[in-house]
């Protein structure tokens, strides 16, 4: 299912109602799409969903307010000691990843992101593990962020933090430092890491 993440809030695109008590905008018209968009910016927790039963790509709709960002991450595990790599910024803890630049594979994006966020080596992919989406704005303008995860693992531990990318440190956490950390994370964060975790469980 597509979604996007707005700070706390989720927007989706199911297709059919949520039976969650999502608040759910049946059919909206392009403007009150667009409205019900902008309110999302706001600070708040709330799912919101669009739903069409008309066959109209209200999907298509909603990108077309967004500027559309390619990024890539890694989700590294550290072996044989089965931590895993994490990065304290603002205040919080996350994944390294960031844009990808002109003429990169998704791969390729995700590993030289990791390689500068955290200065570790020695890094190869195992696999891709999804795709989180969150907008922000950006100069002013409406933006997602579309970043392409991927597990990966070294067997090097040494780290260095990028701070000119505000990065305060950066960390090998085992499962219960990823348990604790999950409590104080972004929401596409943790969305991805516990796919992760399902997919790898820590040892």
């Amino acid at each position: 299912m597509y979604k996007v993440y707005f700070n706390r809030n989720l927007v989706l695109f199911p297709a059919q109602a949520p039976a969650d008590g999502t608040r759910t905008w049946v059919d909206p018209d392009p403007q009150t799409l667009r409205r019900v968009v902008a309110d999302c910016f706001d600070k708040g927790k709330a799912k919101i969903a669009f739903l069409s039963t008309t066959g109209e790509d209200l999907q298509k709709i909603f990108d077309s307010f967004f500027r559309h960002i390619p990024a890539g991450g890694g989700i590294v595990r550290h072996e044989p000691s089965g931590r895993i790599l994490m990065i304290r910024r603002q205040g919080r803890w996350d994944l390294p990843k960031g844009w990808r630049e002109a003429g990169e594979t998704d791969r390729e994006n995700a590993l030289r992101e990791v390689r500068e966020e955290t200065g570790t080596e020695g890094l190869s992919i195992v696999a891709p593990v999804g795709i989180t989406r969150h907008a922000y704005l950006l100069e002013g303008q409406w933006a997602i962020k579309h970043t392409a995860w991927f597990a990966m693992q070294t067997c090097q531990s040494t780290t260095c933090p990028q701070s000119e990318e505000g990065i305060e440190r950066v960390e090998w956490l085992d499962r219960r430092g990823v348990e604790q950390a999950l409590n104080n994370t972004f929401p596409n964060i943790r969305e991805i890491l516990e796919t992760y975790l399902t997919l790898y469980p820590l040892p």
